[in-house]
This record gives C-alpha cells, sequence and structure tokens, in this order.
C-alpha cells in the first residue's frame, strides 16, 4: 500500500471508515501485497481483500498480473483460512479469472458494483470468492 492512499483513507474517508484503521485489531504494511501473500504462514488471514491496479485484466503495473494466476490464487488460497473470503475489485468483467478461481475449490460469486454512489448503474465488478 502507499503511504498516501493511507493518510487519504485517514483524512478524506474517515466519515466512511471511522477509526477502523486505529482499531486495534488493525494492522496497516507498506509492502508489496505479492511478496505478503507469498510469505505467508499457511491459514493466516480470515479475509483479503484487493483492489490492484484495475483488477485482474487491466494491469497498470504488468508484474502485479502474477497476483491473478494460477499460482497466484494458489498463494492467496494457502494464506486464507479454511472459512476465508477474498474480494477482488475489478474495472470489468473477467470470466478466465472467475474460472480460475473455481478452479481453485472457491465459490465465486461476481457481484456488479457502482462506482460511485451517484452513478446511474454498476459498471465495476467485485469477485467474492470463499472456501
Amino acid at each position: 500500500m502507499i503511504p498516501e492512499v493511507i493518510e487519504w483513507n485517514r483524512t478524506y474517508l474517515k466519515n466512511l471508515n471511522g477509526s477502523l484503521l486505529d482499531h486495534s485489531q488493525v494492522e496497516i504494511l507498506t509492502v508489496d501485497v505479492i511478496r505478503l501473500i507469498q510469505e505467508a504462514k499457511p491459514n493466516t488471514y480470515d479475509a483479503i481483500l484487493l483492489d490492484v491496479d484495475n483488477g485482474p485484466n487491466a494491469m497498470v503495473c504488468e508484474t502485479n498480473a502474477s497476483l491473478y494466476s494460477k499460482n497466484g490464487i494458489r498463494s492467496i488460497c494457502r494464506a486464507l483460512k479454511n472459512s476465508g473470503r477474498l474480494v477482488v475489485w475489478s474495472a470489468g468483467p473477467d470470466h478466465g479469472f472467475e474460472k480460475r478461481l473455481e478452479r481453485a475449490g472457491l465459490k465465486v460469486e461476481a457481484v456488479r458494483a457502482k462506482a460511485h454512489a451517484g452513478a446511474k448503474g454498476p459498471s465495476h465488478f467485485l469477485y467474492v470468492a470463499d472456501f
């Protein structure tokens, strides 16, 4: 996570998240998420929420593509607890990513989401994947 994003959440989004970032159970790390997931001990996380690039099919930084690959999904599954949940934001649909999640043994739901509260309709996706 970029330090500016953390500060943005503490200031501009405080009315949405309150003091969530200051909660004793919240740990904020400014590290490479791919490395963090790969190096996590098995069954570490209850949930992993990802908003990286523009989702699985629209890379801003090509090195992030590995996060959405078969091996990346395998690393995520290993890091999640048995009843864990993965949520991935995407700018658009990605049926290939959805299939990779399913092949990894996850139950997947593609949820349409509005870009903002005043948007006329949903234009983005949240891929919700559960063990």
